[in-house]
This record gives structure tokens, C-alpha cells and sequence, in this order.
């Protein structure tokens, strides 16, 4: 059965040093649910997990929609087998 390009929905998620937002779309780009969420970059990274997992869990309710594909946002470079996080050198020193 093919799927239907009007019931495909993908999940954005915007991790920055302050906050978590998160963005359910249609295909063709229109957000059906969002939502955005203060972090404190002080505290245990596995919080901000759960607050994603959160966040996300609150768009498809919001929506009543589920996605079938994600996209995350970082500001740096994540190590693809660790997950160790390494921030943007400007995060660092303040100059570009």
C-alpha cells in the first residue's frame, strides 16, 4: 500500500545552550505542533534527553500525528559513536 505524502510527518529538533525547541511538519513544510522549552545548560545531560523525549511527546499529542523521520540541530560536532558533544569554537572564546 502507498503511503500517502499528506500523512507524512517529520520531527525538528533545535538543541541550543539555553533551550529545546521542537517542530512537528507536514510535507510540505507546514508546522502542525511545536513546541519550545527553557533548559539550564548546568544541569545532568541526561535531563536534557528526557527534555527532548518531553518535548517530542508533546507534539504528537498537540497533534495527534506521529513522525516517520527526525532532524536535530546542534551547534558543534557530535562524536557519531560516543554522543560526547564538542561545542562551536565560538561558544568557547566569544570571537569567530
Amino acid at each position: 500500500m502507498p503511503i500517502d505524502s499528506n500523512q507524512i510527518y517529520t520531527l525538528g529538533v533545535d538543541i541550543g545552550g539555553t533551550k529545546i525547541e521542537t517542530a512537528l511538519v507536514d510535507a510540505s513544510g507546514v508546522i502542525v505542533a511545536s513546541h519550545y522549552r527553557p533548559i539550564d545548560p548546568a544541569k545532568d545531560p541526561s535531563r536534557t534527553i528526557q527534555d527532548i523525549l518531553d518535548s517530542t511527546r508533546i507534539c504528537y499529542r498537540e497533534s495527534g500525528k506521529s513522525a516517520v523521520a527526525m532532524g536535530v540541530g546542534v551547534a558543534g560536532q557530535i562524536d557519531k559513536l560516543t554522543a560526547l558533544y564538542a561545542p562551536h569554537p565560538i561558544f568557547l572564546t566569544g570571537k569567530m
